[in-house]
């Protein structure tokens, strides 16, 4: 048997170890902000990972191995069999993982003989394991369960005949109002009842609410305004301040916003602001504010 002379791989190490650093690093905050350890763990386990293989030690392939098995686990136990919250949380190491598997990484490691990939009942077996719990989730997210309706779901679409509460109108996003005053054969006659300048720069794409006499808009910055419906003037106006530094970043992206939200309270609700208008600002900040 000859061998090749091969070179220790350089690129993919310095790859994982750069996303491993920087798993460390979110990581490490999140820790501190009382958030999950497995991302600080992930983020040493990528290191780990990269130092082995620029080494070209095949025990690289092995860190990373162990990471995947352990972030499915995690992955489960935060997401049980949901499709949508799984895939986020495992396709990314499962996808670089792909490289282990090509002959390029795996002929430096083991200096042009590389044994084979399903030889070890060990890989055939996980292999058949992974195959299996692919399907099962596939299987078990198919359906979808009817939660029962709360006592309180309709609050928001209380006077759904005149108002709009929602982006969709309704919770479940109908898009639809009742109204039958505007129909197909008057819309041509419609004429411009008032226009509102908010003077605010950034973009402007959110879709207005209307609860009652009032109608919310949200403009760049995430300001939050609130106009008469009837004639279009300014009841009042919030500026949650983001800072000038991060909307002038992407201003494109950090100047939008996507909506506001709707809330009333409960009837037997005691506290301040029975009804409240909630935003989300750019910079990761919610927000709520009294909506009369």
């Amino acid at each position: 048997m000859t061998t090749k002379n091969t070179r220790p791989p350089r690129v993919f190490p310095l790859l994982l170890g750069f996303i491993g650093a920087w798993m460390l690093f979110g990581g490490l905050q999140l820790v501190f902000l009382g958030g999950s350890f497995y991302y600080l763990l992930a983020g040493l386990a990528l290191v780990a990972s990269a130092m082995r293989l620029w080494k070209a030690d095949p025990m690289g392939s092995m860190v990373y191995g162990g990471l995947l098995v352990a972030t499915l686990a995690w992955a489960f136990l935060e997401s049980g069999t949901n499709l949508w919250a799984l895939a986020p949380r495992i396709l990314p190491l499962a996808v670089i993982g792909i490289w282990f598997l090509t002959p390029w990484l795996r002929n430096s490691l083991f200096d042009g003989n590389p044994p084979a990939l399903f030889r070890s009942s060990v890989s055939r077996g996980v292999t058949a394991f992974v195959a299996v719990l692919v399907i099962g989730v596939f299987v078990a997210d198919s359906g979808w369960d009817v939660t029962p309706l709360a006592p309180r779901s309709g609050v928001n679409t209380v006077n759904s005949a005149t108002d709009w509460p929602s982006y969709g109108n309704t919770l479940g996003g109908s898009r639809y109002s009742p109204i039958d005053q505007i129909n197909r054969g008057n819309v041509q006659d419609l004429e411009v009842a008032w226009t509102y300048r908010t003077g605010i720069g950034g973009s402007f794409k959110a879709t207005p609410l209307q609860v009652g006499e009032l109608l919310y808009v949200c403009a760049g910055g995430n300001v939050i305004i609130a106009l008469d419906a009837e004639s279009g003037e300014l009841a009042w106006q919030f500026d949650p301040l983001v800072d000038p530094g991060h909307l002038d970043l992407v201003r494109y992206f950090t100047t939008a916003c996507r909506g506001l939200a709707y809330y009333e309270a409960p009837p037997d609700y005691q506290g301040e602001c029975q009804e409240r208008i909630i935003t989300a600002t750019t910079d990761a900040r919610m927000i709520a504010v009294d909506a009369l």
